[in-house]
């Protein structure tokens, strides 16, 4: 798969299939990423924010891991929170709990060590659809029954600059893997 094409697709599934076997958990890691940047308007808490760009530093050995298990650590609690949210309340108060949730879930997974971009991805799709975000075409093979956005449109902001890195995640997971 050529650089321009990786840039055209937006099936996850074909785009995870090409990577089997070919990418390292770098390249997974900031694949993972590059879907979370896709809906940055929904992180709007700065843990959320900080916790991707740690995750990228991360994959270029930037920082420790230990900095990236604190991140995780407290979206982990972000999530527990909004999980306990969701079980009571009016209908309203129980789906915006629910989509945060679902939000701290998938940023905890591009956090994790390993991390999971399948899940990430499926997570990322479901919040762009439920919140009206737009989002991705639908997946057309069953391989995998979930699709991402394969070229964000991150935004930049004043708390979490954009790295050069995280602008071509998804770039990078395709050239290397194309390469060998």
């Amino acid at each position: 798969m050529s650089e321009a094409g990786w840039l055209e697709r937006e099936d996850l599934t074909a785009m995870l299939d090409f990577l089997s076997g070919k990418a390292s958990s770098r390249k997974l890691r900031l694949f993972a990423c590059a879907c979370c940047r896709s809906i940055w308007p929904l992180l709007t808490k700065k843990v959320c924010r900080q916790a991707i760009a740690l995750s990228e530093a991360f994959a270029d050995d930037e920082i420790e891991e230990k900095e990236v298990d604190e991140a995780k650590k407290r979206l982990d609690e972000l999530f527990n929170n909004a999980a306990v949210e969701s079980t009571s309340g009016s209908h309203r108060e129980i789906r915006k709990a629910s989509l945060r949730a679902s939000l701290m879930a998938a940023m905890s997974q591009a956090v994790s060590n390993p991390v999971w971009p399948e899940g990430v991805c499926a997570k990322v799709l479901y919040l762009a659809k439920e919140t009206g975000l737009g989002g991705p075409k639908p997946s057309t093979t069953t391989a995998h029954s979930t699709a991402c956005p394969s070229s964000p449109t991150p935004s930049k902001t004043p708390d979490v600059p954009m790295r050069k890195s995280s602008t071509t995640a998804a770039n990078r997971a395709n050239t290397s893997a194309a390469a060998g």
